[in-house]
């Protein structure tokens, strides 16, 4: 019989598979926790701390980030011999990582080699296209270069994806927008705006020198087939101008994009019979009530209109001050006849609605103000006169309840406005030469093609002279 053989090998082999699963798993262990921790200090050491840093490689001492870390802050303290090790073993150890070789190409750039900086510099393109860091520091290498337009190509691809940066940046932007020799560098980014385009287009209305700026960037839109300028981005640029006193240019930037409908409507008062939609836009009328306000305008149809339809103004009762429907005007120095036609409908107030003509640009007096409108009753005219002086350059059209006290605006029913239009008068000279029957104050007839227009702007005159219909003379209401 054959005698059994002992447990002691196989024993002795399991002790050993232990031992060295126990020891892997120590190992892998020590790998996962000093790899965590490694890009734990990492995380710290990229916004700022530098211990961290040095942490990371104490932990990992490999660790490709923390080695571009590390060169970075050597080259901060001026010790760009120091640095480069560091970078070039970055680059070994993650060579898709553009961010040690942007860093390393401006060494080699202030080292003489240029040539060579600058194919750095576009492989860290060609390896990180949208990264808004390396595309900053791609960007910035370029300004420093001298070549303006592509770095600023760079800049406004790292804005895309960081938003901290465009404080930093939009100075540099809008100075592009200024010199023409940059500008063509805005030209790609205004045929296609990226998502921070509004926020710099406000920047620029805001800090701009001059209105100047902004139009420039107006113009550059203009060229863009698939994105065309917003109304909103046209309507900034037409508070600017005004913001400016430069009235007369607004109102020529508005009615160069009229369309050809709405040229019918030019006046004095544009769409002044209420036939087109309030627009909320240029020398239109604007028509903003606040949620919960009570207040309600709307076009609509109603007996005894000249045309088709005209505008209501509603209250619901609540106590609140209105003054949210008006338009821009353009008038010459001069006197004008303000007219209209209006027909409460059981409209309730201790005063009433009124409208009023005051400057809005050059200085801010009240022109004039028509009697105050309430009750019931059928279609009546209001008119009243003004004088706009010199230095008023723009005005204000503008419906307001009236009164000082806060029951004064306490409105309630409604009222409808129609054929609201503005005349200038013309007073002849009477020691001059005039036809028999002339008086030496005659008016001219009441908005007859509204005469020329503005006697401030020769262009504006020819504009308005050409588009005014000769039937928008006064009509008598039903």
């Amino acid at each position: 019989m054959t005698q059994a053989s002992s447990p002691m090998p196989t024993r002795r082999k399991l002790l050993i598979w232990r031992v060295l699963v126990c020891l892997i798993g120590a190992f892998l262990l020590w790998q996962v926790v000093s790899t965590n921790l490694a890009d734990y200090y990492v995380e710290k050491g990229a916004v700022g701390d530098r211990d961290a840093v040095e942490l990371a490689l104490w932990w990992q001492a490999d660790h490709p980030r923390a080695l571009a870390l590390k060169g970075r802050w050597l080259i901060r303290d001026g010790e760009a011999a120091a640095a480069e090790p560091w970078l070039q073993r970055a680059i070994a150890a993650n060579p898709a990582d553009a961010r040690p070789l942007a860093d390393l190409a401006r060494l080699r750039a202030q080292a003489g080699e240029q040539a060579l900086a600058d194919d750095m510099m576009e492989s860290a393109h060609q390896l990180m296209p949208v990264d808004p860091g390396v595309q900053r520091n791609i960007g910035t290498y370029w300004l420093d270069r001298g070549e303006l337009v592509r770095g600023i190509g760079h800049i406004a691809t790292a804005l895309s994806g960081d938003a901290s940066l465009r404080e930093e940046y939009y100075p540099l932007l809008m100075l592009a927008a200024n010199e023409p020799t940059l500008q063509p560098a805005l030209e790609p980014l205004a045929l296609y705006p990226p998502k921070w385009w509004r926020g710099f287009y406000q920047y620029v209305a805001r800090n701009a020198e001059s209105a100047d700026t902004l139009g420039t960037l107006v113009d550059l839109r203009e060229k863009s087939p698939a994105h065309p300028v917003s109304d909103w981005e046209r309507e900034t640029y037409l508070q600017r101008l005004r913001s400016d006193g430069r009235v007369g240019d607004a109102y020529l930037q508005w009615v160069n994009h009229l369309e050809p409908g709405a040229l019918q409507e030019l006046g004095y008062v544009f769409n002044g019979s209420f036939e087109r939609p309030l627009a909320n836009a240029g020398f239109g009328w604007f028509s903003s009530t606040p949620r919960n306000s009570g207040f309600h305008i709307t076009d609509g149809t109603t007996y005894g209109v000249v045309g088709q339809r005209a505008l209501r103004v509603s209250f619901s009762g609540k106590r609140a001050r209105f003054q949210h429907l008006y338009q821009h005007l353009f008038l010459g120095p001069g006197d004008y006849e303000v007219s209209g036609m209006a027909r409460p409908d059981g409209l309730q107030a201790r005063r009433g609605l009124q409208w009023r003509v005051h400057c809005s640009a050059g200085s801010s007096e009240l022109l004039g103000e028509s009697l105050l409108l309430v009750g019931t009753g059928d279609w009546r005219e209001f008119k009243f006169r003004i004088q706009v002086p010199q230095d008023c350059s723009g005005q204000l059209l503008r419906l307001y309840s009236a009164g000082h006290r806060e029951v004064d605006h306490e409105l309630d029913g409604g009222i409808w406005f129609d054929d609201l239009r503005i005349r200038r008068l013309v007073t002849v000279d009477a020691d001059a030469d005039a036809p028999a029957g002339a008086s030496g104050d005659s008016e001219s007839p009441a908005n007859a093609s509204d005469e020329a227009g503005v006697d401030a702007a020769e262009t504006v005159t020819q504009v308005r002279s050409e588009a005014f219909s000769p039937g928008n003379s006064t009509e008598n209401k039903d």
